[in-house]
């Protein structure tokens, strides 16, 4: 860097990195690219890791799509990470225990069914709607990626985390 010794950045120049590195941790590509702005070297420097981490990510989302159980749960893969509306059925609803799952089927995004089933973490929006089995489910939620199997049989697989924005959409009568 520029006017520093033994690889050091200045005080006000490493305060601009941290703070573009904050923005990054939590996903906010822009405020990250506005605080480095004044600094050409620092800007470069945020762009190589912008590039890096874009090829890091893709990378992990190719290798993830190849060791999911079947092709269509690969659809969620490139959701990875992001929050979307999604639309599906509800098969069961475990609103108890360590920690409360629902089942939903024909999952959709964008009128667009991504996968066949989908585990959702249960939070409080999701017990104010009080979803019952049989109805139809819209939320806001992040797709994100667990472990599941072991030895041979081990693979990634995709759930629904962090939902907002949660309606039930339809209820069948009875």
């Amino acid at each position: 860097m520029n006017g520093t010794t033994k690889g050091r950045m200045p005080k006000a120049q490493l305060a601009a990195w941290n703070r573009a590195l904050s923005y990054l941790a939590i996903g906010r590509t822009q405020d990250a690219s506005r605080a480095v702005a004044h600094d050409p070297e620092l800007a470069a420097r945020l762009d190589a890791k912008l590039k890096q981490s874009e090829l890091d990510r893709s990378t992990r989302i190719g290798r993830m799509i190849t060791s999911a159980p079947a092709p269509v749960r690969g659809e969620l893969a490139h959701l990875w990470g992001k929050r979307r509306l999604f639309v599906g059925k509800v098969i069961t609803f475990n609103g108890h225990g360590r920690q409360p799952m629902i089942l939903l089927k024909d999952v959709a995004v964008d009128g667009r069914v991504v996968t066949d089933h989908v585990w959702l973490r249960v939070n409080n929006e999701i017990e104010r709607a009080n979803p019952q089995p049989k109805d139809q489910l819209e939320c806001e939620c992040i797709v994100t990626a667990y472990h599941k199997g072991r030895g041979k049989d081990f693979h990634f697989d995709w759930a629904l985390a962090d939902a907002k924005k949660v309606r039930v959409l339809q209820r069948p009568p009875g």
